[in-house]
Protein backbone atom coordinates (compact mmCIF):
# COMPACT_ATOMS: atom_id res chain seq x y z
CA UNK A 1 0.00 0.00 0.00
CA UNK A 2 0.95 3.64 -0.60
CA UNK A 3 0.05 6.48 1.73
CA UNK A 4 -1.34 9.63 0.08
CA UNK A 5 -1.25 12.92 1.99
CA UNK A 6 -3.29 15.81 0.58
CA UNK A 7 -2.99 19.03 2.58
CA UNK A 8 -3.19 21.60 -0.22
CA UNK A 9 -6.45 23.11 1.03
CA UNK A 10 -8.66 23.11 4.14
CA UNK A 11 -10.18 19.87 2.82
CA UNK A 12 -7.56 17.37 4.00
CA UNK A 13 -7.28 13.79 2.87
CA UNK A 14 -5.17 10.76 3.75
CA UNK A 15 -5.62 7.62 1.67
CA UNK A 16 -4.20 4.11 1.58
CA UNK A 17 -4.16 2.89 -2.01
CA UNK A 18 -2.34 0.54 -4.34
CA UNK A 19 -2.51 -0.19 -8.07
CA UNK A 20 -5.93 -1.87 -7.84
CA UNK A 21 -7.87 -0.62 -4.82
CA UNK A 22 -8.41 2.01 -2.15
CA UNK A 23 -7.89 0.24 1.17
CA UNK A 24 -8.89 3.16 3.37
CA UNK A 25 -9.40 6.89 3.33
CA UNK A 26 -10.08 9.70 5.76
CA UNK A 27 -11.24 13.17 4.70
CA UNK A 28 -12.11 16.17 6.83
CA UNK A 29 -12.15 19.96 6.83
CA UNK A 30 -9.69 21.70 9.10
CA UNK A 31 -9.62 25.21 10.55
CA UNK A 32 -5.93 25.79 9.86
CA UNK A 33 -4.92 23.00 12.26
CA UNK A 34 -3.01 20.93 9.73
CA UNK A 35 -0.04 20.34 12.04
CA UNK A 36 -2.15 19.15 14.98
CA UNK A 37 -4.55 16.99 12.99
CA UNK A 38 -2.54 15.34 10.22
CA UNK A 39 -0.35 12.78 11.99
CA UNK A 40 -3.12 11.52 14.33
CA UNK A 41 -5.33 11.01 11.26
CA UNK A 42 -2.58 9.05 9.51
CA UNK A 43 -1.95 6.86 12.56
CA UNK A 44 -5.68 6.21 12.86
CA UNK A 45 -5.90 5.19 9.20
CA UNK A 46 -2.90 2.87 9.49
CA UNK A 47 -4.28 1.28 12.65
CA UNK A 48 -7.62 0.61 10.97
CA UNK A 49 -5.77 -1.14 8.14
CA UNK A 50 -3.49 -3.01 10.56
CA UNK A 51 -0.42 -1.47 8.95
CA UNK A 52 2.77 0.20 10.14
CA UNK A 53 4.71 2.91 8.31
CA UNK A 54 7.42 0.41 7.37
CA UNK A 55 4.80 -1.76 5.63
CA UNK A 56 4.14 0.94 3.05
CA UNK A 57 5.62 0.81 -0.45
CA UNK A 58 5.81 4.56 -0.87
CA UNK A 59 4.37 8.00 -0.17
CA UNK A 60 2.47 10.50 -2.32
CA UNK A 61 2.06 14.11 -1.23
CA UNK A 62 0.55 17.39 -2.47
CA UNK A 63 3.13 19.44 -4.35
CA UNK A 64 0.92 22.53 -4.61
CA UNK A 65 -0.35 25.03 -5.45
CA UNK A 66 -2.33 25.46 -2.26
CA UNK A 67 -2.22 26.94 1.20
CA UNK A 68 1.24 27.76 2.49
CA UNK A 69 0.97 26.20 5.95
CA UNK A 70 -0.95 23.15 4.73
CA UNK A 71 1.54 22.34 1.99
CA UNK A 72 4.47 22.81 4.36
CA UNK A 73 2.99 20.49 7.00
CA UNK A 74 2.02 17.79 4.52
CA UNK A 75 5.33 17.82 2.71
CA UNK A 76 7.39 17.88 5.90
CA UNK A 77 5.45 14.87 7.19
CA UNK A 78 5.78 12.90 3.95
CA UNK A 79 9.47 13.70 3.62
CA UNK A 80 10.08 12.55 7.19
CA UNK A 81 8.27 9.27 6.52
CA UNK A 82 10.23 8.69 3.31
CA UNK A 83 13.57 9.33 4.99
CA UNK A 84 12.79 7.15 8.02
CA UNK A 85 11.47 4.19 5.98
CA UNK A 86 13.59 4.48 2.83
CA UNK A 87 10.42 4.17 0.71
CA UNK A 88 10.05 6.30 -2.46
CA UNK A 89 8.26 9.64 -2.46
CA UNK A 90 6.29 11.30 -5.26
CA UNK A 91 4.84 14.81 -5.16
CA UNK A 92 1.75 15.49 -7.28
CA UNK A 93 0.53 18.84 -8.57
CA UNK A 94 -2.82 19.76 -6.96
CA UNK A 95 -4.28 21.06 -10.23
CA UNK A 96 -3.19 17.89 -12.07
CA UNK A 97 -5.01 15.72 -9.52
CA UNK A 98 -8.27 17.66 -9.83
CA UNK A 99 -8.17 17.48 -13.63
CA UNK A 100 -7.07 13.84 -13.89
CA UNK A 101 -10.49 12.09 -14.02
CA UNK A 102 -11.94 14.63 -16.47
CA UNK A 103 -9.31 14.93 -19.18
CA UNK A 104 -10.41 12.93 -22.20
CA UNK A 105 -14.14 13.66 -21.94
CA UNK A 106 -14.10 15.60 -25.21
CA UNK A 107 -13.41 19.12 -23.94
CA UNK A 108 -10.42 20.99 -22.53
CA UNK A 109 -10.21 20.98 -18.73
CA UNK A 110 -9.40 24.07 -16.67
CA UNK A 111 -8.39 23.20 -13.11
CA UNK A 112 -8.82 26.00 -10.58
CA UNK A 113 -7.90 26.63 -6.96
CA UNK A 114 -8.65 29.87 -5.06
CA UNK A 115 -5.49 31.50 -3.69
CA UNK A 116 -6.95 34.63 -2.09
CA UNK A 117 -7.14 38.31 -3.06
CA UNK A 118 -9.77 37.41 -5.66
CA UNK A 119 -7.27 35.30 -7.60
CA UNK A 120 -7.04 31.63 -8.56
CA UNK A 121 -4.30 29.21 -9.52
CA UNK A 122 -5.14 27.66 -12.87
CA UNK A 123 -3.91 25.22 -15.49
CA UNK A 124 -5.48 23.90 -18.71
CA UNK A 125 -5.34 20.35 -20.05
CA UNK A 126 -6.51 18.53 -23.17
CA UNK A 127 -5.95 15.22 -24.92
CA UNK A 128 -3.49 15.25 -27.79
CA UNK A 129 -2.86 12.04 -29.70
CA UNK A 130 -4.13 9.92 -26.84
CA UNK A 131 -1.85 11.65 -24.32
CA UNK A 132 -2.71 14.26 -21.70
CA UNK A 133 -1.15 17.59 -22.63
CA UNK A 134 -0.82 20.43 -20.15
CA UNK A 135 -1.64 23.22 -22.53
CA UNK A 136 -1.25 26.04 -20.00
CA UNK A 137 1.05 25.57 -17.00
CA UNK A 138 0.15 26.50 -13.41
CA UNK A 139 -0.21 30.25 -12.99
CA UNK A 140 -2.06 32.80 -10.87
CA UNK A 141 -4.84 34.72 -12.60
CA UNK A 142 -8.45 35.87 -12.17
CA UNK A 143 -11.74 34.28 -13.15
CA UNK A 144 -12.43 37.30 -15.36
CA UNK A 145 -9.17 36.75 -17.26
CA UNK A 146 -9.89 33.05 -17.67
CA UNK A 147 -13.40 33.69 -18.94
CA UNK A 148 -12.15 36.22 -21.48
CA UNK A 149 -9.80 33.59 -22.96
CA UNK A 150 -12.33 30.75 -23.29
CA UNK A 151 -13.72 30.33 -26.82
CA UNK A 152 -15.05 26.75 -26.64
CA UNK A 153 -16.94 24.57 -24.14
CA UNK A 154 -14.52 23.91 -21.26
CA UNK A 155 -14.74 21.69 -18.19
CA UNK A 156 -13.95 23.56 -14.98
CA UNK A 157 -12.91 21.64 -11.87
CA UNK A 158 -11.17 21.97 -8.53
CA UNK A 159 -12.20 23.30 -5.10
CA UNK A 160 -14.08 26.30 -6.49
CA UNK A 161 -16.32 28.47 -4.36
CA UNK A 162 -19.95 28.97 -5.29
CA UNK A 163 -19.09 32.56 -6.27
CA UNK A 164 -16.48 31.33 -8.76
CA UNK A 165 -18.90 28.81 -10.26
CA UNK A 166 -21.57 31.49 -10.63
CA UNK A 167 -19.14 33.95 -12.22
CA UNK A 168 -18.00 31.35 -14.74
CA UNK A 169 -21.59 30.43 -15.58
CA UNK A 170 -22.62 34.07 -15.93
CA UNK A 171 -19.66 35.02 -18.10
CA UNK A 172 -19.50 31.89 -20.25
CA UNK A 173 -23.06 30.51 -20.23
CA UNK A 174 -23.06 27.12 -22.03
CA UNK A 175 -19.28 27.21 -22.54
CA UNK A 176 -18.78 26.61 -18.79
CA UNK A 177 -19.12 22.90 -18.04
CA UNK A 178 -19.00 22.39 -14.28
CA UNK A 179 -19.53 18.73 -13.26
CA UNK A 180 -21.13 18.23 -9.88
CA UNK A 181 -20.40 14.51 -9.56
CA UNK A 182 -16.66 14.78 -8.84
CA UNK A 183 -16.23 14.93 -5.07
CA UNK A 184 -13.57 17.24 -3.69
CA UNK A 185 -12.61 14.39 -1.36
CA UNK A 186 -11.68 12.23 -4.35
CA UNK A 187 -8.69 14.48 -5.17
CA UNK A 188 -6.44 12.49 -2.83
CA UNK A 189 -7.45 9.25 -4.57
CA UNK A 190 -6.51 10.68 -7.97
CA UNK A 191 -3.28 11.98 -6.44
CA UNK A 192 -2.53 8.42 -5.44
CA UNK A 193 -3.07 7.08 -8.94
CA UNK A 194 -0.82 9.72 -10.46
CA UNK A 195 1.82 9.26 -7.75
CA UNK A 196 1.92 5.47 -8.08
CA UNK A 197 2.42 5.82 -11.83
CA UNK A 198 5.28 8.26 -11.23
CA UNK A 199 6.95 5.92 -8.76
CA UNK A 200 6.55 2.96 -11.13
CA UNK A 201 8.35 4.97 -13.85
CA UNK A 202 11.13 5.96 -11.45
CA UNK A 203 9.98 9.59 -11.35
CA UNK A 204 10.48 9.98 -7.62
CA UNK A 205 11.35 13.08 -5.61
CA UNK A 206 14.30 13.57 -3.30
CA UNK A 207 12.93 14.09 0.23
CA UNK A 208 15.95 16.22 1.08
CA UNK A 209 15.51 18.80 -1.69
CA UNK A 210 11.77 18.65 -2.49
CA UNK A 211 9.96 21.95 -1.92
CA UNK A 212 6.27 22.93 -2.25
CA UNK A 213 4.99 24.74 -5.34
CA UNK A 214 3.57 27.96 -3.94
CA UNK A 215 3.35 30.06 -7.17
CA UNK A 216 3.71 33.25 -5.12
CA UNK A 217 5.11 34.40 -1.80
CA UNK A 218 2.82 34.29 1.26
CA UNK A 219 1.28 37.47 2.61
CA UNK A 220 3.10 38.72 5.71
CA UNK A 221 1.27 41.16 7.91
CA UNK A 222 3.13 44.40 8.54
CA UNK A 223 4.28 44.65 12.12
CA UNK A 224 2.54 47.23 14.29
CA UNK A 225 5.42 47.26 16.76
CA UNK A 226 7.55 50.41 16.80
CA UNK A 227 11.12 50.11 15.51
CA UNK A 228 13.31 48.56 18.14
CA UNK A 229 10.24 47.56 20.18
Amino acid sequence: MYLVIDTATKDLGVVLVDETEVAGQFHWRTKQNHSAELVPAILHLLAKANLELHDLKGFVVSLGPGGFSGLRVGMTTAKGFAVSTGAPLAAVDTLDASAFPLVGLGAPVCSLLPVGRGEVAAAVYRMNGGEVEKEIEDHVTTVEAIASSVSEPTIFCGPMTQEIEEELSNRLDSRALIPQVVSRASRAVWMGEIGIRKIAKGETDDPVTLQPLYLRRPSISKSTRPPGG
